[in-house]
């Protein structure tokens, strides 16, 4: 991940999603009432007798060691990857309406680090596209950045980019990208493909959906004095949906 400066003209920092996460994950520590537990993923969720109508009330989350962890209100956080359309289903609740849109994009990306922190200078737009294809040019912190080839999915013609020696070739061909190649890499070729876009709601049948749920961009429980983020999250949107879920579970204790 990596910031720009915004186009009103206020400063962004250029940061990669690592140090992002660490900052906002302080920054939610802080919150009065909060509780964040690191290296654990939710495996199920606990409900209560089913209210009238025969709807169950979420009460909790169970978590890879096994304990139950009780929350007033369950905000799902697990982005278009999210297992709780399954997990609804395996205490009695109908699965969520879901829409569905692939993007229709592939990404090959690098990422380099420079010797002096500096970073290289932009020639072009940080998005630049061309006949059949799209180069992006990414800054992030300490002088790291990336370099990522987008095509369109299923373009035969460029598969060949997974590899190293392909993708540095193709790079290079195109003179305003080619002076991001001279740095030391640090990954491989990161391929990320099958992307698309999902949005979740309540049943499309028009039975009400479980009570004390939630999905947003982010999976995490809370309580009105405790909130349990947990892992496999998309990182800055998950301690951002925490420190506002946190502050409105504060402000509304006892509710």
């Amino acid at each position: 991940m990596a910031g720009a400066t915004a186009t009103s003209g206020s400063p962004r920092s250029r940061v990669g999603a690592p140090v992002l996460e660490a900052a906002l994950g302080r920054a939610t520590e802080r919150e009065p009432g909060v509780e964040v537990h690191r290296g654990q993923s939710v495996i199920g969720l606990t409900a209560a007798e089913r209210v009238p109508g025969g709807i169950p009330h979420v009460t909790g989350v169970v978590t890879g060691d096994g304990r139950c962890r009780s929350a007033d209100l369950v905000v799902d956080a697990g982005g278009r990857r999210s297992r709780l359309p399954d997990l609804l289903t395996t205490i009695g609740a109908r699965r969520p309406a879901e829409e569905l849109a692939d993007l229709g994009y592939t990404y090959y990306g690098r990422h380099y680090r420079s010797a002096d922190g500096s970073i290289p200078p932009m020639l072009g737009p940080p998005l630049q596209a061309y006949d059949s294809v799209s180069w992006a040019t990414l800054p992030a912190d300490n002088g790291t950045w990336s370099v990522v080839l987008v095509t369109v999915a299923g373009d035969g013609a460029v598969r060949a980019a997974r590899h190293v020696e392909h993708w540095e070739r193709i790079a290079r061909s195109y003179p305003l990208i080619a002076h991001w190649l001279d740095a030391e890499p640090i990954t491989g070729i990161d391929l990320m493909a099958g992307i698309d876009n999902r949005v979740a709601g309540t049943s499309s049948t028009g039975r009400s959906s479980p009570r004390a749920w939630w999905p947003s961009g982010t999976r995490s429980s809370a309580r009105t004095r405790r909130l349990v983020a947990a892992r496999r999250s998309p990182p800055c949107t998950r301690w951002a949906c925490a420190m506002r879920c946190a502050r409105w579970a504060w402000m509304h204790r006892g509710s």
